[in-house]
């Protein structure tokens, strides 16, 4: 990995340690540590009539349930593999002295899953 310059910020860290619980939102995507570490996209969140979360895997398949806790769960990782230029003129922002061009960012999820 480079070195940030002025230009690049570091990537946040997630901070989660071992126990940690990681409290997704419904379309969230989460590995499953119960699970082999299974990656799954979070359909239903813990409420009254249910005491869990409920994943499905991104490209359909049978549900499964994880602690309502959260402390099998993770946020997974995405990878940005391309980024394609749209047919749109450049933004350009006169304070950041920068211009910006739209473009449709495509990325890998987990284990090598496709959105």
């Amino acid at each position: 990995m480079t070195e940030p310059n002025s230009k690049q910020h570091p990537l946040p860290s997630v901070g989660l340690g071992v126990g940690t619980a990681f409290r997704p939102r419904l379309g969230d995507l989460a590995i499953d540590l119960a699970k082999a570490g299974r990656t799954g996209v979070v359909v239903a969140l813990p409420s009254d009539t249910s005491a869990s979360y409920q994943l499905r895997p991104p490209g359909g398949g049978d549900d499964w349930r994880a602690r309502s806790d959260g402390r099998t769960l993770r946020p997974v990782p995405v990878s940005v593999t391309h980024v394609t230029p749209l047919k749109r003129d450049p933004v350009y922002d006169h304070r950041a002295r920068q211009a910006a061009v739209p473009g449709a960012i495509r990325t890998v999820v987990g284990q090598g899953e496709d959105l």
